[in-house]
């Protein structure tokens, strides 16, 4: 048993070397071909110039007569170049097929005037053209040389509008209502900025009842101003019932302020078929207002004269014939 024995390499041939035989041609193949096994003639040959294809071709194959075969195949190629670039339409027969063919025609038609008329159309039709066939036309080319040293068309825009435009700023019917939701809205901001919120009104009725409670207070400390209980509450009551009305006032204010920006925003920015019926909605509606303010004037204004004057505050006597009703009356001690 050889464990130590030599063994031989043997190279791996590569697919290039296996397929060599097959590339090589067998020259045997060709006996039967006339034309490859003809003897070669050169054109310096002293005998006659070498001879074509046709000729050949008779001499071998003296029994074919392809001249009616040849015309009919050079008739055939022109028919085909002659079709090439264009799309195959089938042909409709019948009253729908004469309505088509006299659309196509009409349209074609169009297309021709305005491939005539129109220089631009005329000039991206032959680009189309030469995608399709391929070629080149120096026509089509643009000339950028041109570009630089005139303006653009935004800018002689610009400087047209500038120079000849009368209304400063346009704006459309879209944009006037979103101008106007935006003013009213940064009225109310300012508004409500403006004015205290309900918070802070409680925040202030409460610290002034607060002082008014450290006044008393102090009040109560010095001798020679000295309060009663009662009284004092029914100040602080009073007072309470001041600062609560001042805080209702300025809700309704606002309140108001809301209705009538609305109000005016309706009228601003509501939208109408025509003139007339913009025409009839404002009347309905300033009728309507006069009614509101007639109303309201008849509520606020008072009917007597009489009750302008304040009511004064009376006390109960023990004589209450000899005084005047209505006024303040002090009362004596008695021993």
């Amino acid at each position: 048993m050889a464990v130590f024995k030599k063994k031989f390499k043997t190279k791996e041939r590569s697919d290039f070397q296996r397929q060599e035989e097959d590339r090589v041609p067998n020259h045997w193949a060709y006996n039967d071909d006339p034309i490859l096994n003809l003897e070669p003639v050169f054109s310096d040959s002293p005998d006659k110039p070498a001879p074509s294809i046709e000729q050949i071709a008779r001499e071998y194959l003296p029994e074919i007569d392809d001249s009616a075969t040849t015309h009919e195949v050079s008739n055939k190629l022109q028919e085909l170049r002659a079709r090439i670039g264009k799309s195959a339409e089938p042909e409709i027969k019948g009253p729908l097929g004469s309505i088509i063919s006299g659309a196509r025609q009409k349209s074609t038609i169009l297309q021709n005037e305005i491939l005539e008329n129109d220089p631009v159309i005329a000039k991206l039709a032959k680009i189309e053209e030469l995608k399709r066939t391929g070629g080149v036309d120096s026509n089509l080319y643009t000339d950028l040389s041109k570009s630089d040293k005139t303006m653009s068309y935004a800018q002689r825009a610009k400087e047209f509008h500038s120079k000849n435009i009368t209304k400063k700023h346009f704006e459309t019917e879209i944009q006037r209502k979103l101008r106007l939701s935006r003013e009213a809205q940064e009225r109310r901001e300012s508004m409500a900025n403006s004015l205290s919120t309900p918070e802070t009104e409680l925040e202030k009725a409460r610290q002034k009842a607060q002082d008014a409670q450290e006044k008393r207070e102090a009040d109560e400390a010095n001798v020679y101003l000295a309060k009663k209980k009662k009284s004092a509450k029914l100040e602080e009551l009073e007072y309470t019932i001041k600062d609560r009305i001042m805080v209702l006032k300025d809700l309704r204010s606002q309140k108001l302020e809301k209705e009538t920006e609305l109000s005016i925003l309706e009228i601003e920015t509501k939208t109408f078929v025509d003139e007339a019926e913009r025409e009839h909605f404002l009347e309905d509606k300033l009728k309507e207002i006069e009614i509101f303010i007639n109303s309201s004037r008849n509520k606020v204004t008072p009917t007597d004269d009489s009750i302008l004057i304040p009511r004064r505050r009376s006390t109960k006597t023990s004589n209450t014939k000899s005084k005047e009703p209505g006024l303040i009356t002090s009362r004596r001690k008695t021993k």
